[in-house]
């Protein structure tokens, strides 16, 4: 059975996280920092910065995926409250 573009829009929908065969990525929404996004992975901002060769004062592009994890595992984001 052939997707429709509202069977496309949907499936785009379940997974916001986008997987690459590098590892996980994250894509960026606005207002997002680098420091934001690595304590939501659970990795060091250095590493993140690393992964994705940036600088400390890099600035992040909203819409633009940046990898979470360095090796080809994905790694999940940290639970919140818990």
């Amino acid at each position: 059975m052939k997707k429709t573009a509202d069977d496309k829009a949907a499936d785009k929908k379940k997974a916001p996280e986008a997987k690459s065969s590098k590892g996980a990525t994250h894509t960026v929404k606005k207002g997002e920092s680098a420091s934001v996004i690595a304590e939501k992975y659970c990795v060091k901002v250095s590493d993140f910065l690393a992964w994705n060769g940036l600088t400390a004062k890099s600035v992040l592009q909203a819409g633009k995926a940046y990898k979470v994890s360095g090796s080809g595992e994905s790694t999940p984001p940290a639970k919140r409250g818990a």
